[in-house]
């Protein structure tokens, strides 16, 4: 591989390189067969998957030991566990050697949707729908329950073309070209927006959306919020924390506009839930402004408050300033949102339990403050180790217009740079943001849990941090 230029990797216990030129080779955990060598013995030199060399490959969808790649031509090709048919090739045995799709043939195969490695959409150029997979509320949407173990065209849709798929556990949501928006699979809670709770078998319009053009849909676990071309909002599903802001707490069967932003025009929402299903939404509007609504219990909205916000309300603290990005850190011990502005001043609210909101405290901030230890510094970029809501501690880098890095936050594993490091309950927290030392200016920062990965625009890379087997790429600790 050494005369190989790699474009991507995709990794885990198995590895997939793709070079520029659409070659594919594999290494690792080949336990079901999902490196497509021809047989189930683990890979330990990276080997080429030979199946597709006379192949272009652009894209590489891995997921629990099935494994699908898509060719710069719309084919179709499959190895790796099959157990409920997902893999679309007429059984459920597990493909040990890389096998094309012979059902979709015919087509031109542009993209492909899937939430986990059990049910999988395939979406043609004049946008049919196929589906393969496991099915069991009906949300492949082929009118049953049953596996499909061949990849199946969604015959329902056929008078549609569809543009794009929204997929969330086992709910769908099919937009199509002119906006419209039809609906499969689970139904719990109305989530799907069709006035019932039952699930749905065989895709159907959502009517209460029929006069609107829909630009976006944004699955959030229970529920959907839907963006029409004018800005408006549309919610339906699980209400229990009033996260769908229309004034209770009732869960929403039938797509309902909020009428707190009949007045708004929102370009885009961003929402974080736990494994209690608390729901927070925060909506950003054309203008910059923000509102919310939802599960508050840690005041992470900033609205001096932690009580559960019912109907959509603006963040008044933000002043006239326009926000350029929200970010939401979900720790062990609570929920903390850091809200960035085109000026590249910084607000920041909730809890603050690891000092990360770096306000010189680890007191919790219930409406949101500006951090002002930037003085003349314009921050253009955050990041937070668990903005995407999973559960790890708290830490916080604050890239700047000249590639400076501010920091603050937990720092048990010195991954902030600040010359020590100590557990997250001790005095080594670092609670007011400080500049990282001896770096030039910065270009892009990776950072996790335990360590952090500067890279300097002149393309060299500094890293710092828990240097647990080697994974820093160095010699030493």
């Amino acid at each position: 591989m050494e005369n190989e230029i790699i474009k991507e990797i995709k990794s885990g216990s198995s590895v997939w390189y793709l070079t520029e030129d659409g070659k594919v080779y594999v290494s690792g955990s080949n336990s079901s067969g999902q490196l497509g060598v021809g047989h189930t013995n683990n890979v330990i030199t990276a080997t080429k998957v030979t199946v597709l060399e006379d192949k272009v490959v652009k894209r590489i969808i891995t997921s629990v030991g099935s494994i699908w790649y898509l060719t710069e031509n719309g084919e179709v090709y499959v190895s790796g566990s099959n157990s409920y048919g997902q893999l679309g090739v007429g059984n459920k045995s597990n493909v040990i050697t890389t096998t094309k799709v012979t059902a979709l043939e015919n087509e031109v195969v542009t993209d492909i949707f899937y939430y986990s490695n059990y049910d999988i959409y395939y979406l043609t150029e004049d946008g049919r729908v196929y589906v393969s997979g496991k099915n069991q509320y009906g949300q492949l949407g082929v009118g049953h329950t049953n596996n499909v173990i061949t990849a199946t065209k969604v015959t329902a849709l056929e008078s549609e073309k569809i543009k794009k798929i929204v997929i969330s556990y086992s709910s769908i949501w099919y937009l199509t070209e002119e906006g419209k928006v039809y609906v499969s699979g689970d139904n719990s809670k109305g989530r799907l927006g069709v006035g019932h709770t039952d699930n749905v078998t065989t895709p159907i319009k959502v009517t209460a959306l029929e006069s609107e053009i829909i630009k976006e849909i944004i699955y959030l676990d229970s529920n959907a919020a839907y963006i029409t071309e004018e800005g408006k909002i549309y919610v339906s599903g699980y209400n229990s924390y009033g996260q769908l802001g229309v004034g209770h707490t009732n869960d929403v069967t039938t797509a309902t506009k909020i009428a707190a932003l009949n007045n708004e025009s929102i370009k885009q929402i961003k929402v974080i839930w736990d494994d209690a299903d608390e729901v927070a939404m925060w909506y950003i509007t054309e203008e910059g402004r923000v509102y919310v609504s939802g599960y508050n219990k840690y005041s992470q909205f900033g609205i001096g408050s932690k009580s559960t916000v019912k109907t959509a309300t603006k963040v008044t603290a933000l002043g006239n300033e326009v926000v350029k990005g929200i970010f939401v850190n979900k720790a062990y011990e609570g929920v903390s949102t850091i809200y960035l502005m085109e000026s590249g001043k910084v607000y920041v609210s909730g809890e603050n339990k690891y000092g990360h909101l770096g306000i010189g405290s680890s007191t919790r901030i219930y409406t949101a403050k500006e951090v002002t230890v930037f003085g003349d510094e314009v921050v253009k970029d955050i990041i937070t180790i668990n903005d995407s809501g999973t559960t790890l501690d708290a830490s916080v880098w604050y890239l700047t217009e000249s590639g400076k890095v501010y920091v603050s936050g937990n720092n048990e594993s010195g991954q902030l740079e600040v010359g020590s490091r100590g557990h997250v309950y001790n005095t080594c927290e670092v609670f007011v943001t400080n500049k990282a030392s001896d770096l030039g200016d910065i270009k892009s920062i990776y950072g996790n849990s335990t360590t952090t990965i500067f890279e300097e625009e002149n393309g060299d890379i500094y890293v710092i941090g828990d240097n647990t087997n080697g994974k820093l790429g160095i010699t030493g600790i």
